[in-house]
């Protein structure tokens, strides 16, 4: 028996050391030193302690991500494998009902953990979250019960739907998530820019660009922002201006090159391809609970399946603008 991250693991034999690192998925979640979340594990209550690690259920979760697994009872399946739940830091696999009760205890969290996962990004990067990108995507709600969801417009699809908006600050540079809320959908999109740029805290410092579509084209973005030192561009939304002189605002205020801002602009399409990424190739599309504290979670452990992701490449001196692990 071995301690690794914290983690109980079995070598016992050749097979079983095999059988563990043909999973790639979980070579993707040894990656991360997880002694670095050991305060999930701190027991706020009087009484008996835990029976679990609640790391060993984030890791749970993050392993269903990454490996497609859709529900619960589809990973309790997996309690034959022995050794794969042993790497996942269970002596033997919880009931299934034990899964959504400690899964909501990570909410609180998960800000954190973000934070600490583009930390260790930013060792392997040195030019993470530099150039952000902000940006919405659309999220179907589980059921038309979910009294928390409202209908919304798909500006892309041209349509009206029923859910939530997530709304993300991405690095472009790997397409990762840095932090994220959760709004109904009837929510404007500048709406959140404030609370994302909270949530970044001194970590704004690091940021040189921010770049947005026209929804967040406002005079407050690009003054807030330049009193940190940051250049919010933005497309012109032609609304807000009667006579529009400059094709981007902030030429408004900076002498700054059209095509300069051309050639930086195309970055912004990436935070397109980051959503694609967590919707197609994770699950952020696929809703399975209502109210928007679970889907909140629920995002959150998508967007840290996608940070470690990228971590494991970078460790491995490949690209992390991928969920193809290789």
């Amino acid at each position: 028996m071995l301690s690794k991250n914290g983690l109980l693991i079995t070598h016992s034999c050749l097979d079983c050391q095999l059988n563990i690192l043909s999973d790639v998925h979980i070579k993707v979640l040894d990656s991360f030193d997880w002694q670095l979340l050991v305060f999930l594990e701190r027991y706020p209550c009087m009484g008996r302690p835990r029976e679990y690690s609640v790391i060993a259920f984030l890791r749970a979760f993050l392993y269903m991500e990454l490996a497609g697994i859709t529900s619960v009872r589809n990973l309790v399946r997996l309690a034959h494998d022995k050794y794969k739940m042993k790497n996942l830091g269970f002596n033997r696999l919880p009931d299934h009902t034990l899964f959504s009760r400690y899964k909501q205890r990570f909410g609180g969290h998960i800000p954190r953990i973000m934070m600490i996962i583009n930390t260790r990004i930013m060792n392997e990067e040195p030019m993470h979250m530099s150039l952000l990108g902000i940006d919405s995507t659309k999220l179907d709600a589980f059921s038309l019960r979910d009294e928390d969801a409202a209908w919304g417009f798909d500006h892309v699809r041209r349509k009206y739907y029923y859910g939530y908006k997530v709304h993300l600050l991405y690095d472009l540079g790997s397409m990762t998530p840095v932090c994220y809320t959760v709004t109904r959908a009837n929510r404007h999109d500048n709406t959140q820019t404030r609370p994302l740029i909270k949530r970044l805290g001194a970590r704004l410092f690091k940021v040189n660009t921010i770049l947005a579509d026209k929804a967040y084209d406002t005079k407050d973005n690009i003054e807030n922002h330049h009193e940190a030192g940051v250049l919010f561009i933005a497309a012109r939304n032609k609304r807000n201006t009667r006579k529009p002189v400059n094709k981007y605002r902030i030429q408004d205020y900076f002498k700054i090159p059209e095509e300069t801002i051309d050639q930086l602009y195309k970055n912004r399409m990436d935070c397109e391809h980051a959503n694609f990424l967590l919707k197609e190739q994770l699950s952020l599309k696929d809703l399975k609970t209502t109210g928007r504290e679970k889907v909140l979670v629920k995002v959150g452990i998508t967007l840290i399946a996608r940070l470690i992701q990228a971590l494991h490449q970078l460790i491995h001196q490949k690209s992390p603008r991928t969920t193809i692990i290789n």
